[in-house]
């Protein structure tokens, strides 16, 4: 064989041995693209949340995290029970198995009448707390053998106004009634027009920082 030939039959056996090593570590040193992201499919309407916690982790599980689940910042920790309404928590601070906050919650609507106070009666009285979020429903309210303009003495542990504010509505029916929910203790009062009409409103507030530990009520 010429010299001319013998290189080029060695050239291109090491150019074949050269492909064959690099497809090899191309097909065993790259793995397999694996979809591990976090979808709405996982975490209903956080995906914004479920991509930050990425860094993270989720974890699932049944009951509230608090002083039960140990994890690191910006865990996610989904309920599946709900309980107290509440499906979704953050790990905020720590490192133990305190520091949750809420994430995603919502107590549904639950029948309060059982708050009415001093002789004043409705046929409707409901709250609800989504996340940050306090929306109350009154129907009915009728006032004629009301012995004070106070309708409830305080709302539950979690359904107050937050600290800054007062929630005044004014109700409209043959007169008007000025229907105010104090901050605080959330002490709701009827300042005029003790009527005999059935007053409906519905009000919308900020709720406290922290979420109920009980809920009021019975399911509406």
């Amino acid at each position: 064989m010429a010299f001319n030939e013998l290189s080029t039959v060695i050239t291109e056996a090491i150019q074949a041995d050269l492909f064959a090593e690099v497809d090899t570590h191309l097909t065993t040193e790259v793995p397999p693209r694996v979809d591990t992201a976090v979808t709405a499919e996982d975490i209903p309407g956080q995906v914004s949340t479920a991509i930050a916690a990425q860094n993270g982790k989720v974890v699932i599980g049944s009951g509230s995290p608090q002083s039960v689940v140990t994890a690191v910042v910006g865990t996610l920790y989904t309920d599946t029970a709900a309980t107290l309404g509440v499906s979704i928590w953050r790990k905020a601070t720590g490192t133990g198995n305190t520091g949750w906050k809420v994430l995603e919650a919502d107590t549904g609507w639950r029948d309060c009448r059982s708050l009415l106070a001093n002789g004043w009666t409705a046929s409707d009285l409901q709250l609800r707390r989504v996340n940050g979020r306090v929306a109350m429903r009154v129907g009915g309210l009728v006032g004629t053998s009301a012995t004070l303009g106070t309708v409830a003495s305080g709302l539950p542990s979690g359904f107050e106004p937050d600290s800054s504010q007062t929630i005044t509505a004014i109700i409209r029916s043959s007169n008007s009634t000025v229907f105010i929910i104090s901050s605080g203790a959330g002490v709701i009062s009827a300042i005029t027009g003790q009527s005999s009409h059935g007053l409906s409103t519905e009000i919308e507030y900020t709720a406290p920082s922290w979420w109920p530990a009980t809920l009021p009520g019975t399911a509406a």
